[in-house]
């Protein structure tokens, strides 16, 4: 929850920022090996951040262009951002989340955890 946070806090600046790459291969498939490109903040599991940059910008940019539109148009539909929550102490920062989701996508965003 960490990089979410961080992230919506600065825009997605550094995004593709990576400390190291550390391959992970599964017990049933030693021969398959996937490379996790990591940070302190996130990782890129499925995705090489440099090779992949365009794809992921891409993406950054629909979450903009989506949230711009549901603060900024009237009548536009209301954002739903749905978060997994990975363990119990992300549950004191929830609230974080969703006031930083109201500030990009307006009063009428709604999360569900």
């Amino acid at each position: 929850l960490d990089g979410v946070l961080f992230f919506l806090r600065h825009n997605f600046d550094n995004f593709f920022h990576h400390n190291d790459c550390h391959d992970v291969s599964p017990k049933q498939c030693p021969q398959v090996v996937f490379h996790n490109y990591r940070s302190t903040l996130h990782s890129f599991p499925h995705h090489h951040p440099v090779k992949d940059a365009d794809k992921l910008s891409r993406r950054v940019d629909r979450f903009r262009i989506l949230c711009s539109h549901a603060r900024d148009v009237r009548g536009a539909r209301t954002p739903l951002f749905i978060r997994f929550v990975g363990s119990s102490e992300e549950f004191a920062r929830i609230e974080e989340l969703y006031s930083l989701l109201r500030l990009w996508a307006g009063a009428r965003a709604r999360l569900f955890v």
